[in-house]
Formats: C-alpha cells, structure tokens, sequence
C-alpha cells in the first residue's frame, strides 16, 4: 500500500519538503530536476523506465518499488542520509 499525505506528514523531517505539492501538483519536472541542486529522491516501479533519472541533476537517489510494495523505508533512508537527526 503507498503511503499516504497523512502517513508522511508524522515523520517530523518532512516538515522541510512540500510534501503536500508532490502528493497533488501534476506537472512536467524536466527542467526543474535538471536545474535543482537539492537531494532528490526518485521513486519507479518495477515498469516504470525511469523518464526523470536522466535529466535529474545531482544529488539523486533511486528507489525502485516492486508493485504493492511499500516505499516508505526508501523515503525514511533518504531522509536519515540528507537529514540526520532530525
């Protein structure tokens, strides 16, 4: 089961991401991913081929998410790499 808005707003380090735009914002992210020099953690399915990873500038991260798999321990462990001890 994804996790939800609700279920990622009780880690208290995603206080710092916009959460609430990645969960309902549609939009095309080409040129912002190749121009952000932030973390960015990258989220695929097991189908998915990954449209984003080429054009994200560094520092990026990869997760990929077997269907029906729950991606929370991906975000967790980027947060703890890019926010420790938050």
């Amino acid at each position: 089961m994804p996790p939800t808005l609700d279920s990622l707003q009780f880690d208290a380090r995603t206080h710092v991401l916009p959460i609430r735009l990645l969960f309902h914002d549609r939009f095309d992210p080409t040129r912002t991913l190749a121009r952000l020099q932030t973390p960015k953690l990258l989220l695929y399915s097991m189908n998915d081929p990954g449209r984003y990873w080429d054009v994200a500038a560094e520092p990026k991260q990869r997760a990929i998410v077997a269907n029906g798999q729950d991606y929370l321990d991906s975000l967790r462990g980027f947060l703890g790499k890019y926010l420790p001890g938050r």
